[in-house]
């Protein structure tokens, strides 16, 4: 008296010890003369664990992306060559200053859209690279373009996740390098002086002066 005979499948839940699931549907019928109710039942209690277990894995996902630093997305690599986002993480557009829809529109046709002029080929060279070998693991450094127009650097770790006949897809993980870029240039040029001033102390004796890279 709980449903209607509709056909339509509901759970139903035992609490026993195994806390067995079950999907039930029934339907009215008539049965010589008289109404009569055939009921169908189908034990589930494996899809249901399964669909937990899923869910549960889900759940993880979605906050691991929430609170990954950086952004994240998956690139989708037809087979006529066009490079498209299938999904952005709302890090990603953060990261850029810019609202989650404002990112899509920028990069839904490509997913080359925001890439500085100057890194365009050698990020489309390189991922045709990543996806040509197949690699699990490939990273480069460019710049993408920021909401206000402003371009950061950007270090992006891709690999390639899955292959369906002639459609590829790309997971990149996005992290901002504006600032260590700047530190590192900032400690060359440290150096490059040190080494200008090296050679312009040199003794009145010094026959040869060099130096080396000892990294």
């Amino acid at each position: 008296k709980s449903r209607k005979p509709d056909g339509k499948e509901h759970e139903m839940v035992v609490d026993d010890a195994r806390r067995t699931v079950y999907t039930t549907r029934f339907r009215e019928i008539g049965w010589k003369g008289m109404p009569a109710y055939v009921k169908y039942i189908r034990d589930t209690t494996e899809e249901a664990e399964t669909r937990k277990e899923r869910d549960r894995l889900e759940q993880y996902f979605q906050t691991a992306v929430k609170y990954l630093p950086g952004g994240m997305a998956v690139i989708r690599h037809d087979v006529d060559g066009s490079i498209k986002p299938e999904y952005l993480s709302e890090g990603f557009s953060e990261m850029l200053g810019m609202r989650h829809e404002d990112a899509w529109a920028m990069y839904q046709e490509s997913a080359l859209a925001g890439v500085h002029p100057d890194d365009q080929a050698f990020v489309r060279e390189n991922l045709d690279r990543c996806i040509s070998e197949k690699r699990e693991k490939y990273e480069l450094e460019y710049r993408l373009q920021k909401g206000n127009g402003e371009y950061i650097w950007v270090k992006t770790k891709v690999s390639v996740i899955q292959c369906d006949g002639d459609c590829v897809r790309v997971y990149a993980d996005y992290h901002d390098v504006t600032e260590e870029k700047r530190v590192r240039e900032q400690l060359r040029q440290q150096y490059q002086e040190q080494i200008y001033q090296h050679y312009q102390l040199a003794g009145p004796d010094a026959l040869i002066l060099g130096h080396c890279n000892i990294t």
